[in-house]
């Protein structure tokens, strides 16, 4: 194709839009890849991505992924999988301290996570544990992870202190 201006011929430099084709990509609509997660909206193709970053639908994978669990699902499935498979305790409440001696954890090195809990305040689900890194001869490493559950862009409104 010819980098050619279409009024007056002339040779034209770079990249050339094709403003028609753009405009019929804005027509073409397309559902979201979350449909089977229960959303049904249609949406225009160019804003696809858009939609599914921030879908209410879009599924999450376990907050334990790294270590090799495979579940997935809406927040509602996360929060049942973590309770009933990873044990975390549910609390209720937007005013809560956790506190637990390095001396109660486990020091066997086939127990690396402890105190799981799913915070439930604000109308949005918070996870928190604790895990230790075992290196031989070494002192273990204790660290502490608090994830917001639900999309990206509300994780911003919130904070926490250790």
């Amino acid at each position: 194709m010819e980098n050619k201006c279409p009024s007056c011929r002339q040779q034209m430099d770079g990249d050339i839009r094709c403003l028609i084709l753009e405009k019929m990509a804005e027509l073409v609509k397309v559902g979201c890849e979350y449909e089977e997660y229960g959303c049904h909206e249609i949406i225009p193709y160019c804003k696809k991505r858009k939609h599914e970053d921030s879908c209410d639908f879009r599924p999450y994978n376990c907050l334990h992924s790294t270590l090799g669990c495979c579940v997935n699902g809406d927040i509602s499935t996360l929060v049942s999988h973590l309770t009933n498979d990873h044990m975390a305790k549910i609390i209720n409440n937007s005013n809560f301290q956790c506190r637990f001696p390095i001396a109660y954890l486990c020091h066997d090195q086939s127990c690396s996570t402890w105190m799981p809990c799913v915070f439930h305040c604000f109308s949005e689900y918070f996870y928190f544990y604790a895990e230790a890194t075992f290196i031989k001869d070494v002192a273990p490493v204790y660290m502490t992870f608090v994830y917001f559950m639900g999309k990206e862009m509300d994780a911003c409104k919130y904070r926490y202190n250790l």
